[in-house]
Protein backbone atom coordinates (compact mmCIF):
# COMPACT_ATOMS: atom_id res chain seq x y z
CA UNK A 1 0.00 0.00 0.00
CA UNK A 2 1.37 3.21 -0.87
CA UNK A 3 1.90 5.85 1.84
CA UNK A 4 -1.10 8.55 0.26
CA UNK A 5 -3.56 5.17 0.69
CA UNK A 6 -2.46 4.44 4.12
CA UNK A 7 -2.61 8.54 5.25
CA UNK A 8 -6.22 8.43 3.63
CA UNK A 9 -7.29 5.14 5.49
CA UNK A 10 -5.94 6.51 8.71
CA UNK A 11 -7.49 9.85 8.33
CA UNK A 12 -10.92 8.39 7.75
CA UNK A 13 -10.42 5.83 10.40
CA UNK A 14 -9.26 8.50 12.97
CA UNK A 15 -10.95 10.75 11.98
CA UNK A 16 -8.44 13.43 11.64
CA UNK A 17 -6.65 15.55 9.13
CA UNK A 18 -4.45 14.71 6.76
CA UNK A 19 -1.30 16.18 8.53
CA UNK A 20 -2.16 14.99 11.87
CA UNK A 21 -2.44 11.14 10.15
CA UNK A 22 0.89 11.86 7.96
CA UNK A 23 2.49 12.57 11.05
CA UNK A 24 1.30 10.04 12.87
CA UNK A 25 2.31 7.33 10.39
CA UNK A 26 5.89 8.64 9.90
CA UNK A 27 6.20 8.70 14.00
CA UNK A 28 5.15 4.60 13.74
CA UNK A 29 6.76 3.75 10.96
CA UNK A 30 4.19 3.86 8.78
CA UNK A 31 2.23 1.14 10.35
CA UNK A 32 -1.42 1.62 10.39
CA UNK A 33 -2.04 -0.26 13.54
CA UNK A 34 0.51 1.83 15.40
CA UNK A 35 -0.33 5.37 14.40
CA UNK A 36 -3.62 4.78 15.42
CA UNK A 37 -2.53 3.76 18.55
CA UNK A 38 -0.46 7.05 18.56
CA UNK A 39 -3.67 9.01 17.82
CA UNK A 40 -5.35 7.54 20.36
CA UNK A 41 -2.61 8.24 22.76
CA UNK A 42 -2.34 11.61 21.85
CA UNK A 43 -6.33 12.19 21.86
CA UNK A 44 -6.29 13.18 18.48
CA UNK A 45 -9.12 10.14 17.03
CA UNK A 46 -12.76 11.79 17.17
CA UNK A 47 -15.02 8.37 17.24
CA UNK A 48 -18.60 9.17 15.26
CA UNK A 49 -21.44 8.71 17.44
CA UNK A 50 -22.56 4.94 17.13
CA UNK A 51 -19.11 4.19 14.98
CA UNK A 52 -16.84 1.24 17.00
CA UNK A 53 -13.23 0.63 16.59
CA UNK A 54 -11.80 -2.43 15.69
CA UNK A 55 -8.00 -2.60 15.30
CA UNK A 56 -8.14 -6.16 13.94
CA UNK A 57 -9.76 -4.31 10.79
CA UNK A 58 -6.81 -2.08 10.66
CA UNK A 59 -4.55 -4.75 10.57
CA UNK A 60 -6.29 -6.77 8.14
CA UNK A 61 -6.29 -4.05 5.75
CA UNK A 62 -2.97 -3.31 6.07
CA UNK A 63 -2.43 -6.90 4.90
CA UNK A 64 -4.58 -7.08 2.48
CA UNK A 65 -7.41 -8.86 3.74
CA UNK A 66 -10.03 -6.72 2.66
CA UNK A 67 -8.97 -6.52 -1.44
CA UNK A 68 -12.24 -8.08 -2.00
CA UNK A 69 -13.56 -4.17 -1.60
CA UNK A 70 -16.25 -5.73 0.53
CA UNK A 71 -15.99 -2.72 2.74
CA UNK A 72 -15.28 0.15 1.09
CA UNK A 73 -16.48 3.25 2.13
CA UNK A 74 -18.68 1.39 4.92
CA UNK A 75 -17.91 1.92 8.42
CA UNK A 76 -18.87 -0.85 9.89
CA UNK A 77 -19.11 -4.64 7.55
CA UNK A 78 -20.52 -6.33 10.88
CA UNK A 79 -23.44 -3.70 10.81
CA UNK A 80 -24.64 -5.12 7.53
CA UNK A 81 -24.25 -8.75 8.86
CA UNK A 82 -26.22 -7.95 12.34
CA UNK A 83 -29.29 -6.91 10.29
CA UNK A 84 -29.43 -9.67 7.95
CA UNK A 85 -29.69 -11.79 10.33
CA UNK A 86 -32.48 -9.95 12.36
CA UNK A 87 -34.20 -9.59 9.22
CA UNK A 88 -34.07 -13.65 8.85
CA UNK A 89 -34.73 -14.21 12.45
CA UNK A 90 -38.06 -12.00 12.04
CA UNK A 91 -38.86 -13.59 8.58
CA UNK A 92 -38.81 -16.82 10.38
CA UNK A 93 -40.90 -15.87 13.43
CA UNK A 94 -43.45 -14.80 10.90
CA UNK A 95 -43.14 -17.29 8.96
CA UNK A 96 -44.08 -19.87 11.76
CA UNK A 97 -46.91 -17.36 13.10
CA UNK A 98 -48.68 -17.55 10.39
CA UNK A 99 -50.14 -19.68 8.17
CA UNK A 100 -51.36 -20.74 4.24
CA UNK A 101 -55.19 -22.19 5.35
CA UNK A 102 -56.35 -24.55 2.24
CA UNK A 103 -60.17 -24.72 2.46
CA UNK A 104 -63.46 -26.79 1.07
CA UNK A 105 -66.94 -25.92 1.57
CA UNK A 106 -65.71 -24.44 5.02
CA UNK A 107 -63.31 -27.56 5.54
CA UNK A 108 -59.57 -26.85 6.43
CA UNK A 109 -57.89 -29.20 4.22
CA UNK A 110 -54.34 -28.21 4.81
CA UNK A 111 -52.48 -26.04 7.30
CA UNK A 112 -49.07 -25.37 6.87
CA UNK A 113 -46.70 -22.07 7.51
CA UNK A 114 -46.17 -19.74 5.21
CA UNK A 115 -42.32 -20.54 4.77
CA UNK A 116 -43.27 -23.56 3.60
CA UNK A 117 -46.30 -22.37 1.46
CA UNK A 118 -42.98 -19.97 0.05
CA UNK A 119 -40.85 -23.15 -0.20
CA UNK A 120 -43.22 -24.99 -2.44
CA UNK A 121 -43.94 -21.89 -4.59
CA UNK A 122 -40.17 -21.42 -5.43
CA UNK A 123 -39.50 -25.65 -5.81
CA UNK A 124 -42.65 -26.44 -7.97
CA UNK A 125 -44.28 -23.43 -8.99
CA UNK A 126 -44.77 -24.77 -12.25
CA UNK A 127 -47.12 -27.39 -10.75
CA UNK A 128 -48.54 -25.76 -7.81
CA UNK A 129 -49.72 -22.86 -9.42
CA UNK A 130 -51.84 -24.12 -12.22
CA UNK A 131 -53.57 -26.90 -9.54
CA UNK A 132 -54.59 -23.99 -7.04
CA UNK A 133 -55.87 -22.03 -10.36
CA UNK A 134 -58.04 -25.38 -11.50
CA UNK A 135 -58.95 -25.93 -7.95
CA UNK A 136 -60.81 -22.97 -7.58
CA UNK A 137 -63.37 -24.03 -10.12
CA UNK A 138 -64.20 -26.97 -7.38
CA UNK A 139 -64.31 -24.96 -4.61
CA UNK A 140 -61.45 -24.42 -2.74
CA UNK A 141 -60.23 -21.28 -1.18
CA UNK A 142 -56.66 -20.13 0.18
CA UNK A 143 -56.16 -17.81 2.55
CA UNK A 144 -53.42 -16.35 5.15
CA UNK A 145 -54.14 -16.63 8.68
CA UNK A 146 -52.11 -15.62 12.08
CA UNK A 147 -50.90 -12.70 13.63
CA UNK A 148 -49.96 -10.75 10.54
CA UNK A 149 -52.65 -8.91 8.82
CA UNK A 150 -53.45 -10.25 5.43
CA UNK A 151 -57.16 -8.74 4.99
CA UNK A 152 -56.01 -7.24 1.46
CA UNK A 153 -54.61 -10.61 0.68
CA UNK A 154 -57.13 -12.40 1.79
CA UNK A 155 -59.98 -9.90 -0.42
CA UNK A 156 -58.16 -10.50 -3.36
CA UNK A 157 -58.12 -14.95 -3.39
CA UNK A 158 -61.54 -14.65 -2.64
CA UNK A 159 -62.45 -12.39 -5.35
CA UNK A 160 -60.55 -14.96 -7.51
CA UNK A 161 -63.01 -17.51 -5.76
CA UNK A 162 -66.04 -15.51 -6.56
CA UNK A 163 -64.51 -14.83 -10.35
CA UNK A 164 -63.91 -18.43 -10.45
CA UNK A 165 -67.67 -19.04 -9.71
CA UNK A 166 -69.16 -17.14 -12.16
CA UNK A 167 -67.18 -18.48 -14.62
CA UNK A 168 -67.95 -21.74 -13.72
CA UNK A 169 -71.86 -20.45 -13.80
CA UNK A 170 -71.39 -19.13 -17.35
CA UNK A 171 -69.83 -22.40 -18.58
CA UNK A 172 -72.31 -24.72 -16.91
CA UNK A 173 -75.43 -25.70 -19.02
CA UNK A 174 -78.86 -24.67 -17.07
CA UNK A 175 -80.90 -27.47 -15.89
CA UNK A 176 -83.47 -26.74 -18.07
CA UNK A 177 -81.29 -27.20 -21.32
CA UNK A 178 -79.91 -30.39 -19.80
CA UNK A 179 -83.57 -31.91 -19.53
CA UNK A 180 -84.27 -31.09 -23.48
Amino acid sequence: MESFEKVEKLRQRANVSYEEAKAALEASGWDLLDAMIYLEKEGKTVKSAGEKYVPSIVVGEDEGNSDDGCCKGKKSCGADGEKFKEFCKSSWKKGNENFFVVTHKNDTIIKIPVWAMILILIFTFHITLPVMLVSLFFGVRYAFKGEADFEAVNKAMDKAGEYADSVKEELTPDKEQKED
